[in-house]
């Protein structure tokens, strides 16, 4: 729920849902064109947009990331998840309009809303989950294409290393959490992969490594030192960045490096 709560409220996911404001305000679809003014339809249409993105986002997430759906073309499970959440969206919607604008659902119109709110959020969300997803990989930092694998501190290899494109090298440094994918950085470059970023640090198991963060996890061997950036809790990598370390994980951050 973290992970999902979290990924709701990325710039990404901020920008797909005033996009869809703007866009029904101005368009005005369903006779809120002619029944309010351009002020009235921005408040309406923000108020039924937030009410509704949170059970859209949570059950189009969950049809689009379970393995029990694997099977189905991503659109298709983008459907059925808009489907499964227009239920209680179109409920929202029927209170918002009763406050906002008592003329245009009445509770017997509960059908014909719930089709219309799980066609609007089939459309936004095939725009965030399906039609415009970063590729699976980026390229490769300018370092040797060579498969073989580069030696070093975190070289050691897990199961999460056979994901791995070979020119990225076995030198893991951390995976960063990014929308539906994790970035992978090694001594060589990053990528990303598609892959549940619970399921990343369980192929991980073995290596030595922290998670420091709901969205990072660093390998120790990589790890320089700590320090406090405007009052929060950061460790330095070997590769000069510098990553957030949450309250959770600060105490067994602390005990490993001075073990070390």
């Amino acid at each position: 729920m973290r992970e999902f709560f979290g990924e709701f409220l990325t710039e990404r996911g901020f920008m797909v849902i005033l996009a869809a404001i703007l866009l029904l305000t101005f368009l005005g679809p369903f006779g809120s064109y002619h029944a309010l003014s351009l002020a009235e339809r921005f408040v309406f249409w923000t108020a039924a947009i937030f009410c509704v993105a949170l059970p859209m986002h949570l059950s189009m997430r969950f049809a689009v990331t379970t393995p029990r759906l694997g099977p189905l073309p991503r659109v298709l499970r983008v459907g059925l998840g808009a489907t499964v959440a227009a239920l209680p969206g179109a409920g929202l919607v029927i209170f918002i309009s009763a406050v906002l604008w008592p003329a245009a659902r009445r509770p017997e119109d509960f059908p014909e809303t719930w089709v219309q709110v799980a066609v609007i959020g089939f459309i936004i969300g095939c725009f965030h989950y399906a039609w415009f997803q970063p590729a699976p990989r980026e390229a490769v930092s300018d370092a040797p294409d060579t498969p073989a694998p580069s030696a070093g501190p975190g070289s050691a290899t897990s199961r999460f290393h056979a994901r791995l494109d070979p020119a990225l090298g076995t030198d893991i440094i951390s995976l960063t959490v990014q929308d539906h994918y994790v970035e992978v950085t090694t001594t060589r470059g990053s990528a990303l992969l598609l892959i549940r970023f619970s399921d990343a640090l369980a192929e991980l198991e073995g290596l030595d490594g922290l998670r420091i963060h709901r969205s990072h996890w660093v390998a120790m061997p990589h790890v320089e030192g700590h320090a406090r950036e405007n009052g929060k809790p950061r460790v330095k990598l070997s590769d000069g960045r510098c990553l957030p370390v949450s309250q959770t994980y600060a105490p067994a951050l602390r005990d490993r490096l001075s073990a070390r």
